[in-house]
């Protein structure tokens, strides 16, 4: 809701500058917001399962595809308008110039968002998708209710600024800069140039980081929520898992192999990242222990290999589920769980 709320109030601000009209603010708002009603309508109705990390992104894009769609026809219809009086005529010359420069920036955007289909990540997926189906509604929606509401209102008179002038102040200063463009090449490529090597050596600079912490910031309420439990001793950010593939079956109740899973585990836990590790031995030190009187000496891997396998089925007659977690039923497969 944050998000949105500054999108509309930065559209409204952009809109005001740009276009100074009552409709040229309700009808790029008003596109954008019933795109996004058609889109997520459709989505809804399929019974489509929506990312809650990605699910604004849509939303922005059509605030942006709306608001560049209708300032083009707007600058256009305005300008054409202001000249002559004929809204009619203004409304259909305007569209006439604009439309297919439109459509096919709208064919353009829509296939390139399109090309994230054939990512196999459903939610980037879902991201092409629905930010395409936005862009093709949005397209739609400006195309039909921009002159149906612009053909509200009477014709007027020409305005007074072009009686005198064919052209506004703004549009003879942009004719202006286009003449001082076409007076100084070699100036504006020389500085192309520099600007263009200096931010290329930037990007070497650029560090992916996927710590929610440093790129979203607890300042995002389930990130803080997040980055709070980590701390805690209990808690953690990340982890990864190491499995293990042994020759045979039953390998996994061997002492040997146990005692090796210990030294891997002791070498994981030697990282400063590295928070707590989590595997069979846990189980089966905790059965040594109790079963010696609770005795912290006990606290190891037994060295008798049947020992380990009845303190294992002890475990698991007893109604004991935590093992199923780190072997597997056949003992071949062990799992190591670091972390960070």
């Amino acid at each position: 809701s944050r998000v949105m709320g500054l999108a509309i109030l930065l559209a409204i601000v952009i809109l005001i500058i740009a276009l100074r009209s009552v409709w040229g603010l309700i009808v790029p708002i008003l596109s954008a917001i019933s795109s996004m009603i058609v889109m997520y309508g459709v989505v809804g109705f399929i019974g489509y399962h929506v990312d809650n990390m990605v699910l604004s992104f849509p939303f922005l894009i059509g605030f942006a595809v709306s608001i560049a769609y209708s300032i083009h026809l707007f600058s256009f219809y305005k300008r054409h308008f202001r000249k002559h009086g004929h809204r009619r005529e203004a409304i259909v010359y305007s569209f006439g110039e604009v439309g297919w420069g439109v459509l096919f920036t709208a064919l353009t955007t829509i296939t390139a968002l399109l090309s994230a289909l054939f990512i196999p990540v459903k939610t980037v997926r879902f991201m092409g998708l629905s930010t395409a189906g936005i862009v093709a509604a949005t397209f739609i929606i400006v195309m039909i209710l921009t002159p149906v509401l612009l053909s509200f209102g009477k014709n007027k008179k020409q305005h007074p600024k072009y009686l005198k002038n064919k052209h506004s102040k703004f549009e003879n200063r942009l004719y202006n800069l286009g003449n001082w463009i076409l007076d100084n090449p070699r100036k504006i490529f020389v500085s192309y140039l520099i600007i263009m090597g200096f931010l290329s050596w930037g990007l070497t600079k650029i560090t992916v980081d996927t710590n929610y912490k440093k790129t979203l910031g607890t300042k995002v309420p389930y990130v803080k929520n997040i980055v709070a439990i980590a701390e805690t001793e209990l808690g953690s950010l990340y982890s990864y898992e190491v499995m293990i593939e042994l020759p045979e079956a039953g390998m996994a109740k061997d002492p040997e192999v146990l005692h090796k899973l210990e030294l891997l585990e002791s070498k994981a836990q030697e990282s400063e990242m590295t928070k707590k590790t989590n595997s069979i031995l846990d189980v089966v030190k905790d059965m040594n222990m109790v079963l010696n009187e609770d005795n912290p000496a006990y606290y190891k891997i037994p060295d008798n290999s049947d020992l380990v396998a009845q303190m294992l089925l002890l475990y698991e007659n007893a109604g004991g589920t935590e093992s199923e977690y780190w072997v597997d039923y056949d003992y071949k497969y062990l799992r190591l769980s670091v972390h960070l």
